[in-house]
């Protein structure tokens, strides 16, 4: 039986260690959160976005529909509170009901990123007509939909809908007229989130 070196066997057991690690780290799921705004609601984007969602391979583990309130909508955006545009878009993300879920796929926050395109949804009909902005909104803050931009923020949102959903919590939809009780139930959620800093590329 032939023998190889000690160093090259030491390589070929490096080298397939660093590739199980590389793939492990290609095909890990990643849940993020995918926010459909008021003109997305308003406009009956609804079933059409869940039906993308789910058709490009995303599983929705948790929902929630909730009517934001200035304090929760300045909170979620408060690293925007010093621009012009800021009174706004707390206006406009208070205006109506938003739909929060919580979806997994591999890869799935910049899956999700790409599904939905650009900021800017006049740009996205042109650059990437397919997407989601494209598909339902109308400028660069009423674009439809949010989607979390790392994994950080992906945790602190989903933290500020949901709470800790770490064991896996089931399904759930709460209507507009349960936003006080939901307001009740984030407190304790929002005072950890205070202490939470994250940095948003686009709205």
């Amino acid at each position: 039986m032939r023998k190889f070196p000690p160093f090259l066997v030491l390589s070929i057991v490096l080298c397939f260690h660093n590739f199980r690690s590389t793939s492990f780290m290609a095909l890990k799921r990643e849940r993020t959160l995918a926010m459909i705004k008021p003109d997305g609601i308003y406009g009956n984007f609804t079933d059409r976005i869940k039906q993308v969602i789910l058709e490009n391979g995303f599983f929705i583990v948790q929902e929630l529909m909730v009517q934001l309130v200035v304090e929760n909508a300045t909170l979620f955006y408060s690293e925007h509170s010093a621009k012009s545009f800021f009174p706004n878009l707390v206006e406009y993300m208070t205006s109506g009901p938003v739909l929060a879920m919580v979806i997994e796929k591999t890869n799935g926050i910049s899956e999700w990123r790409a599904l939905i395109g650009p900021t800017d949804a006049g740009k996205a009909r042109v650059s990437h007509p397919h997407s989601i902005r494209a598909m339902c909104g109308s400028s660069a803050q009423r674009n439809c939909v949010h989607g979390s931009d790392s994994a950080l923020a992906a945790a602190r949102e989903i933290l500020f809908f949901f709470g800790d959903i770490s064991a896996g919590a089931v399904a759930v939809e709460l209507h507009v007229g349960l936003g006080m009780d939901w307001r009740g139930h984030r407190r304790q959620t929002n005072r950890l989130l205070s202490h939470m800093t994250v940095e948003h590329d686009e709205l």
